[in-house]
């Protein structure tokens, strides 16, 4: 499978490259971050997992952290928002298998004996952190980790602030693990009730099987609870085969979709629009009607909805005087003239010739412009239809 992604990346990394001649940088910017962190992640142990805590402030994150990793690794107190950068902790053994990836997300990787040897856990910063900077960091770090452990509390479990960002990602369903934390404030039957609800209020989000696990990672008292079950379901899905492939193939299908809406489409008859186009074009300005001509061509350029024909449009005042000039000065019989006059009259190009060199002129100063700008946007839809298929043919595999 890892040779088949591989392939992938190869073809996506075709199409950003035809996608750079016809859209703007910052549009294809997401799409080129993804390329290069899939790449990243491919380089590190199949066997290993980057596993990301999220949830509001006070949901107990560092605290699972810290239970998962048998030590106090994080901060746990009372000062919000506590997490103000991402940790990450991992077996001492694993931790250069992926400290260069973490380091290019901005992750400080600590070492933690007990950590589980196949998880590298991180605690991000709050979703709901009145730090603006921290919510911008945990949107931009989601992307680029393997599986994603929601944190919710009795009370804040409903929060719009984590829901908001769950329902964009939730193409990734399998690799989101919810956790309903300090259940140990609930009785039996309303911890029951509160986990029912928040599997509610996930399906409302769009997710069709949510799995929601009860804990109490920092109990008043007694042991805690439920980190065993947390522990478990990251494991299964670590030593699941095509969970990587899944994130990966979920994210590439993304891309391949927005730069399909991007790339757009003019429609098949083109070519029979702009003939008709260069026909009228043209005989308006035989006529001596430029101002005509041009409203007309600048109302069809503005049709076919394409950014890059900008620069086109601008041109079609210069391109009509251009054209226009191919018709000449209108001649007429006049007998004073002198035998030379006759020479040039009976000599100068005939109407047809005359409009067979306006046409020729506004082809070349506008319409080949546009045929190419097209002839870019067709390659780029080919290349994004040909990834799409092969995204489609390993998913169903």
């Amino acid at each position: 499978m890892r040779e088949r992604l591989v392939g992938l990346l190869e073809k996506l990394d075709l199409t950003l490259a035809l996608a750079k001649e016809v859209l703007d940088e910052d549009q294809i910017d997401s799409t080129a971050s993804l390329a290069k962190t899939a790449r990243a992640r491919l380089a590190y142990p199949d066997d290993l997992i980057i596993a990301a805590l999220a949830g509001g402030t006070g949901s107990g994150k560092s605290s699972i952290l810290n239970a998962i990793s048998g030590e106090e690794m994080a901060d746990v107190g009372g000062v919000r928002p506590t997490t103000s950068e991402p940790l990450a902790v991992a077996e001492p053994g694993r931790i250069g298998s992926v400290s260069g990836y973490l380091d290019e997300l901005g992750i400080e990787v600590v070492p933690a004996a007990s950590a589980p040897s196949w998880l590298v856990l991180v605690d991000l910063p709050d979703t709901d952190s009145v730090e603006v900077e921290h919510r911008h960091l945990v949107e931009t770090l989601l992307p680029s980790i393997d599986v994603v452990v929601w944190v919710a509390d009795p009370e804040k479990y409903r929060d719009e602030s984590l829901h908001s960002l769950i329902r964009r990602l939730t193409a990734h369903e399998g690799q989101m693990v919810f956790v309903l934390n300090q259940v140990d404030r609930l009785s039996e039957e309303g911890r029951a009730q509160v986990v029912a609800d928040f599997g509610v209020s996930l399906g409302e989000d769009g997710l069709a099987d949510p799995t929601v696990i009860a804990t109490a990672a920092n109990p008043p008292s007694g042991p805690a609870l439920g980190v065993d079950d947390l522990v478990e379901a990251l494991h299964r899905l670590a030593t699941d085969p095509l969970m990587l492939q899944a994130k990966l193939l979920a994210d590439i299908e993304g891309a391949a979709s927005t730069l399909a809406e991007m790339a757009g489409a003019t429609g098949t008859d083109f070519e029979t629009r702009v003939g008709e186009l260069v026909d009228e074009a043209s005989r308006l300005i035989g006529n001596g009607e430029t101002d005509p001509a041009t409203a007309l061509l600048t109302e069809f350029v503005e049709s076919l909805g394409l950014p890059q024909l900008d620069a086109i449009s601008t041109k079609i005042p210069a391109a009509v005087e251009t054209a226009y000039r191919q018709t000449g000065t209108p001649l007429r019989r006049r007998t004073v003239f002198s035998r030379l006059w006759w020479v040039r009259s009976r000599s100068a190009p005939s109407h047809t010739e005359q409009m067979a060199k306006v046409t020729e002129s506004i082809t070349a100063e506008l319409v080949d412009p546009m045929r190419e700008v097209l002839r870019q946007r067709a390659q780029l839809a080919a290349s994004v239809a040909d990834l799409s298929l092969t995204v489609a043919s390993l998913t169903t595999r």
